[in-house]
């Protein structure tokens, strides 16, 4: 099932079955049991697993044998404390965890839960003109999220110990001085270095959107969390058309910042995995 690297340990590998979460030596195989949730789940099973920074707060969502979720948990290791949120009838369709360890971001149709578990405080961000949550993606860093403005396009940013209040911080203009709208994006921010995030540009083909081809497109960009720059690093070549949605880029940053993963079927000649070598960024 699904499983993260410990951001500490890069030997170490986090996985569960349908019940227990366990660590793996990636070098052995050898496991170490973590935590049991047998006695919480009864027939649901867990699903999204995220870990924080420092290898300390768990985050799941539980699934019924249909695939709907129901509820959200966070798990403190250190303290062997599990907080658990109840969502049955709602929408919930996934969960993220900032790396701080303080606050899961629930994904709903119209809306984001800002949940800080400790407090069992809950902040819903409406997706409206107003608030900004929900549809576009967005990546958490340290009490930060950050990504796509559906309102004004391009990039927006907020903390997450205040959710309601935004700021827009890069434009994505075409070569028509207007916002770009036609772009599909996948973002990254795993690295320890919070002051940029990873974008993957993606159209529904190779050749360009409109008459002219537009920055940034079929591209993958580094975008600092402030919006001050932006690096255009590489194109990564991939044909939706042909491949479909398995061969949309979402270019994954590794936790050192210096290397990124991403797909590609390079203009319908293969679908395969490529590695990007990241410069140094931000000295």
């Amino acid at each position: 099932r699904d499983a993260a690297w410990s951001h500490s340990d890069a030997d170490l590998l986090y996985c569960h079955s349908n019940t227990q979460l366990y660590a793996v030596t990636a070098s052995s195989g050898a496991q170490a049991f973590v935590a049991d949730f047998n006695g919480q789940l009864g027939t649901e099973q867990l699903d999204g697993m995220r870990v924080d920074g420092a290898d300390e707060v768990f985050t799941f969502i539980t699934r019924d044998s249909t695939g709907v979720a129901l509820r959200a948990f966070a798990y403190e290791r250190s303290t062997d404390t599990l907080h658990v949120r109840d969502y049955a009838g709602d929408t919930l369709d996934g969960a993220q965890l900032d790396h701080g360890g303080v606050y899961v971001v629930g994904n709903f149709d119209t809306r984001w839960d800002v949940w800080d578990f400790g407090a069992d405080a809950v902040t819903p961000v409406n997706a409206d003109g107003v608030e900004r949550g929900g549809l576009c993606p967005q990546v958490t860093g340290t009490n930060l999220l950050v990504g796509g403005d559906c309102w004004d396009g391009g990039f927006l940013a907020r903390t997450l110990d205040a959710p309601l209040a935004w700021t827009h911080i890069l434009s994505l203009l075409g070569t028509d001085g207007n916002p770009q709208w036609d772009f599909v994006t996948d973002l990254s921010l795993n690295q320890s270095d919070e002051r940029w995030f990873l974008v993957s540009f993606w159209t529904d083909g190779t050749g360009p959107v409109l008459a002219d081809w537009q920055p940034w497109e079929q591209e993958i960009v580094a975008v600092a969390t402030d919006g001050t720059w932006a690096l255009r690093l590489a194109h990564h070549h991939s044909d939706v058309v042909d491949g479909g949605w398995e061969a949309s880029p979402r270019a994954t940053i590794s936790f050192d910042g210096r290397h990124a993963l991403f797909t590609s079927n390079f203009d319908g000649g293969g679908r395969d995995v490529f590695l990007l070598d990241v410069p140094e960024i931000c000295p």
